[in-house]
């Protein structure tokens, strides 16, 4: 226990060894991979933003710092500086120029091509760079926000005669810029502004182009949002991963771009960060998300030589196991097998392929007398009884030609000359030169054998006597309500025996009076036959529940159970139960009618005896028959409310001499036998209380 525990101690440590450093190396180069892509792409995005500022100068040298257009803008001649120019700005957004902005020298806004009515406003606390070519009459470009749109601004003096008039902004969209970085790069881009600008900048009317970015510091433009999603054909948003939030959240606004791998949306994320040209501060962020192919190989190779490599340990540390135990198990084998050969329960011998004694143990002894080394010079056959010589040979025979023999009878003799019973198995060593048998006495499981034969006997005896008990209850139970059935007979046949009686007693008054007509006499015999009739049905019913009968039939529960209401019907008239029948009246049962119906009459007249026990208002009294069946069963119950079974014996009522009647009062075997009539047809029976009063419920 001590080694194994040790050995897996070592697994363990080399496991968790390999895997640091390979979770290493696998870090190292993944990280590589990511600050290869932070400048790869930031390379990417200086090459085209340089591209767009050698336009912005083509178009501020050909097209705007011309003579002409100074002349106008000293003027200060709005509209026709508009109209000289607006060609030229049409030809300009052909090239993505977003903005074409005239300032004044205090850095009012002269004239906006991109919005010609909205000019007036002083932009010295919100465009630095207006401000500081106005101020140094010098060129300055790079990202800044406006009070309308954001953008690349490339703003530059104005003089005429060599005086200073004002400056003119070319700008290009950051929806440009990312549009053509994806063309060109084939990843996917955005662009998010510091919220803190845009909210200190933007005219209130223009703060509805903005939305949330996953970014809290941050907002995206919903132009781009949209025309980005259109340019590439995305009609969903996939979420980004806690961690690239957390990045952002934390490092958004530091100076230094980044890489990251989001597990969510399995892709790199680059991050370069935008400053101001006049604050030097970040102002924004370029994002270029690209595929991570590198990283999902470099996790997959990881996984795979991790995997190897601790599979290879473990079959090193195995082995190198194994090896020690094995050599462990050799020192003991030996002693345990001389301990077991010679402390075995079993005899145990070794012989050869004749049936001589090569190696025998003490149990062996002891069965056939004799000592060890005497049957060391002995053969097994000299042992065996002769009826029993030749079938010792052929066992022989059968475990040589098949490798083993097993649980054969034998009977051998003795030393004293006694005959005991064995059972021998043999089995043939894998070098096919020797047996090893094993013997055990027989005795012990002859007399068991003879001990279960008789007890087999007296098993069936008490079967049948049960058997015999229970037909006797039965019919007990019969007999008990044979004495309720005959007094209900009585009953029922009181009335139709007074009606008919009645009628003749009239009859014969008519008679004597000389009032008697053929109508009379018509009307005396129809209503006398109908009586009759009813007598009839009475009395065949009770005959047909107390005939013996076991013959099984398919017969409607409706039917049985209109027959048992009936042979009840005085017993419930007189304790003024009602019944009802709901559910599925076509149910078809496979049972002895008979017997079911006995089953019926139980559990009603125990709720007859419950109603009158627990005092229940006569006009409540209810008995319900619901039916209801699907593909496999039918569900019969029988729901009183008879203020239910106590707690303390609704375990014990199908136990037999089970009664909670007085002395005298109760045999204790109805639902006894209810139940034992109910487990005959391969149903079940079971009740519970509800709704003041009891449910019986036999699933058939």
């Amino acid at each position: 226990m001590k080694k194994s525990i040790l050995f897996s101690l070592i697994f363990i440590l080399l496991s968790t060894i390999s895997y640091i450093l390979l979770n290493y190396e696998k870090n190292q180069k993944l990280q590589q991979h990511l600050n290869t892509k932070t400048k790869q792409f930031s390379q990417n995005y200086y090459v085209l933003y340089k591209e767009y500022q050698k336009l912005s100068e083509v178009i501020f040298n050909t097209k705007i710092d011309t003579l002409e257009v100074a002349k106008i803008f000293k003027d200060r001649d709005r509209e026709q500086l508009h109209n000289h120019l607006k060609d030229t700005y049409s030809l300009l957004k052909q090239y993505n120029i977003k903005q074409l902005h005239f300032h004044l020298p205090n850095n009012e806004s002269f004239l906006r091509f991109h919005r010609p009515n909205k000019y007036g406003d002083n932009l010295t606390n919100t465009r630095e760079t207006v401000k500081y070519v106005n101020e140094n009459k010098k060129q300055i470009d790079g990202f800044e926000e406006g009070r309308i749109y954001n953008g690349y601004r490339f703003v530059f003096p104005l003089f005429y005669k060599k005086k200073h008039i004002g400056s003119v902004e070319v700008s290009f969209s950051t929806l440009a810029m990312n549009i053509e970085f994806m063309d060109n790069y084939k990843v996917i881009s955005n662009f998010m502004i510091l919220k803190e600008k845009v909210d200190q900048k933007v005219f209130k009317s223009e703060k509805s182009n903005y939305v949330q970015s996953p970014f809290k510091k941050f907002y995206l433009e919903k132009k781009m949002i949209d025309e980005i999603a259109k340019h590439i054909n995305i009609k969903k948003r996939e979420p980004l991963s806690k961690n690239t939030q957390k990045l952002i959240n934390d490092y958004g606004l530091t100076n230094k771009s980044f890489s990251t791998y989001d597990d969510v949306r399995k892709e790199i994320m680059t991050f370069i960060k935008v400053k101001n040209p006049i604050s030097k501060k970040v102002v924004g962020i370029f994002i270029a998300r690209s595929d991570a192919n590198y990283i999902h190989n470099k996790t997959k190779d990881f996984i795979t030589i991790l995997s190897l490599l601790i599979l290879f340990i473990a079959i090193v540390m195995v082995y190198i196991y194994k090896e020690s135990i094995y050599k462990n198990n050799i020192k003991t084998n030996n002693k345990k097998l001389k301990a077991i050969f010679e402390e075995a329960d079993s005899g145990i011998a070794l012989m050869d392929l004749n049936g001589n004694f090569l190696e025998v143990n003490n149990i062996y002894s002891k069965l056939l007398g004799y000592s060890k080394d005497e049957l060391l010079n002995l053969n097994c056959l000299e042992l065996s009884t002769k009826n029993t010589k030749e079938i010792a040979k052929q066992i022989i025979k059968k475990a040589i030609k098949e490798g083993y023999v097993s649980k054969v009878r034998k009977e051998c003799i003795t030393k004293e000359n006694q005959i005991v019973h064995l059972e021998l198995s043999l089995t043939l060593l894998p070098s096919k030169d020797a047996f090893i048998a094993i013997v055990n006495s027989l005795e012990d499981k002859l007399q068991l054998e003879n001990l279960n034969n008789n007890l087999q006997l007296e098993v069936d005896n008490a079967v049948e006597d049960l058997r015999t008990k229970d037909i006797m209850l039965f019919q007990q139970s019969k007999m008990a309500a044979m004495g309720e059935m005959i007094d209900s007979i009585a009953h029922q046949w009181m009335q139709p025996i007074g009606i008919i009686k009645m009628k003749l007693q009239i009859m014969k008054m008519d008679l004597d009076f000389n009032q008697l007509t053929d109508e009379k006499i018509e009307e005396t015999a129809t209503s006398s036959d109908k009586q009759i009739v009813h007598l009839t049905n009475t009395i065949n019913e009770f005959r047909s529940f107390f005939r013996p009968n076991s013959k099984i039939e398919e017969i409607p529960l409706k039917a049985i159970l209109d027959s048992s209401i009936l042979l009840m019907q005085d017993d419930l008239i007189k304790n003024s139960i009602k019944t009802n029948i709901t559910g599925n009246d076509t149910a078809v049962i496979k049972v002895n009618s008979s017997e079911f119906k006995h089953v019926i009459i139980n559990i009603v007249n125990n709720a007859k005896d419950a109603f009158n026990d627990n005092n229940i208002d006569k006009e409540n009294r209810e008995v319900v028959f619901d039916i209801v069946t699907n593909a496999d069963k039918t569900i019969f119950k029988i729901i009183d409310n008879a203020g239910g079974i106590p707690a303390n014996i609704i375990g014990n009522i199908f136990e037999a001499n089970f009664t909670t009647k007085e002395e005298g009062k109760g045999t204790g075997i109805g639902l006894y036998m209810t139940k034992q009539i109910v487990d005959k047809i391969g149903a079940s029976i079971e009740v519970e209380n509800i709704n003041n009063g009891a449910c019986f419920k036999i699933i058939i």
